[in-house]
Formats: C-alpha cells, sequence, structure tokens
C-alpha cells in the first residue's frame, strides 16, 4: 500500500473529535476527494461533511455505497438527499472511472 497514489490516515471512528486526513490530503496537495464504501448516511456522510469543513471538494459515487433502512425509510435514500446538497458532485462509478481516467491521461 506504500504507492503515490495512496493515503493511509490515522483510524478514525464515526463521529470522533479528529484524525490527520486533511493534514494528509494537504500535505499531498490533494483537493478533491472521492468518496464511496458502506454506511452512506453516517460514516461517509461524516467524513464527507468534515471535509467540507475543511475546504476540500467531496464527489460522492452514489452506486458503491449501501446503508440499512428502518421503519422511518431508507438510509440510502437519505444519504442521496443530503449529498446533493452538501457534496459538490454525486457520481455513479462508470463516471467516477471515467473521470479518473481523463484525469490521468491530462497530467501524464
Amino acid at each position: 500500500m506504500e504507492d503515490e497514489n495512496t493515503t493511509v490516515v490515522s483510524r478514525h471512528v464515526t463521529y470522533a473529535p479528529t484524525n490527520d486526513l486533511a493534514y494528509m490530503l494537504r500535505r499531498r496537495k490533494i483537493e478533491t476527494v472521492i468518496m464511496a464504501g458502506p454506511v452512506a448516511n453516517l460514516c461517509l456522510e461524516d467524513h464527507m461533511r468534515n471535509l467540507i469543513r475543511d475546504g476540500f471538494e467531496t464527489v460522492m459515487v452514489r452506486d458503491a455505497v449501501a446503508a440499512a433502512a428502518n421503519e422511518e425509510g431508507s438510509g440510502l435514500d437519505a444519504a442521496m438527499i443530503n449529498w446533493r446538497f452538501m457534496a459538490n458532485a454525486v457520481w455513479t462509478t462508470e463516471e467516477t472511472v471515467r473521470r479518473m481516467a481523463e484525469a490521468a491521461k491530462a497530467t501524464a
């Protein structure tokens, strides 16, 4: 995992006060973070909000996430609504891969 394309940060539990993610991203001059993974309406949204607060642009990958549902409704639906209000962009996996490939070509 030690390569120029991977950033490893300290362990972070949702709603914990802080971690070193913003520091590590700034150190590498990264301004935009593409996010995907489990628990869209909790962990991912928490990280997204923190990154926005810290001045980063966020892109959420809508079909590469999951969330539970309860009697109040779908956590995934809630995340999609919130992301549309807050994230800089919400892409599909296909769009994400295409845009990343285009960016890689442009910087090669």
